[in-house]
Formats: C-alpha cells, structure tokens, sequence
C-alpha cells in the first residue's frame, strides 16, 4: 500500500498527465485503493483504471469509486476482485454518463 500512495501523490502533481493506470502485479488493499480513489477522483485526464491483481472487497470498490469524478473517466476494471453488493451498489451509485466500461 506504501507504493500506491505514493503513487497516488504523484498523480496530485500539478504536471501529471497519467491516462492510463494499470496495477497488474501489484496487491492492492482497500487503504491503497483509498488513496489511488481520491487522487483519480481529482485527475483531470485519467481515463482508465485497471486495479489489476488487487481483492479490494466491498471497501476498496467504494474508495475507487472516487474516480467518476474525473471529467475524463473511461473505464474501471474490477474483475475478480471479491466485491460484494454493497461494492457494487458504491459504483452503481457513483456512475457517470461517460463511463465506457465497468468490468466488476
């Protein structure tokens, strides 16, 4: 989790411009999914966000939902990530019309 929230402070960076985030080989708890959220949510140009190896369970998916609020925001992938309905009533609940993809 240390490395996605580092990671997260860097994509708060004035000059980032990061489009696509894919955590493919890399654990993420619902603490690193937290913080990826709400600097994803403040992103003005990220349109993707695969949470790759990570089971976030019901509280990383209602952190990552913080990402529909990027104008940008495209597509979220999820699968197999052991969410449960209350996860899924967060992303239903924070959908926005321009999302592409949903892959929970």
């Amino acid at each position: 989790d240390a490395a996605a929230v580092k990671l997260a402070t860097a994509m708060r960076s004035p000059t980032a411009k990061l489009k696509e985030l894919r955590c493919s080989g890399h654990s993420i708890s619902a603490v690193g999914a937290a913080a990826l959220g709400r600097a994803a949510g403040a992103s003005t140009t990220l349109e993707i966000l695969d949470a790759g190896d990570a089971t976030l369970g019901d509280d990383g998916a209602q952190a990552l939902a913080l990402c529909f609020r990027c104008p940008s925001f495209k597509q979220l992938h999820l699968e197999a990530k052991g969410i449960g309905d209350a996860g899924v009533v967060s992303l239903a609940a924070a959908l926005s019309e321009g999302l592409d993809r949903l892959d929970p």
